[in-house]
């Protein structure tokens, strides 16, 4: 039995590839906690764990892992400028601090 909470929702997108969901072979027991996280959300849900982990390699975005989240960081202060495991354009993010202050570099 996986020491984590099970996914039972019925309609979740992810659900073959997520490691809570049994549907990919994840092992359930009758012990086991349940929940049904955010099936609408898909690989944003805050429960999606992908049962596969193939990294995106970005050039110029900044991404990294937030306690299993996706976190979008911004170039200039790396400070957290969105949330979430789905991917992210592969641009310079900055957050409103950057991009309209007098600290922004010129990225011209």
């Amino acid at each position: 039995m996986p020491d984590i909470c099970m996914c039972v929702a019925k309609n979740c997108p992810v659900a073959e590839r997520c490691y809570r969901h049994p549907k990919p072979g994840t092992k359930r027991e009758p012990l086991q906690t349940y929940s049904t996280f955010e099936p609408g959300k898909g690989a944003d849900c805050e429960g999606f764990w992908p049962t596969v982990y193939k990294p995106i390699v970005y050039k110029r975005a900044v991404v990294k892992f937030n306690g299993g989240r996706g976190a979008l960081l911004c170039n200039r202060c790396r400070i957290i400028v969105a949330t979430g495991n789905g991917t992210h354009d592969d641009v310079e993010h900055y957050c409103v601090e950057c991009k309209g202050g007098g600290n922004a570099k010129d990225n011209g």
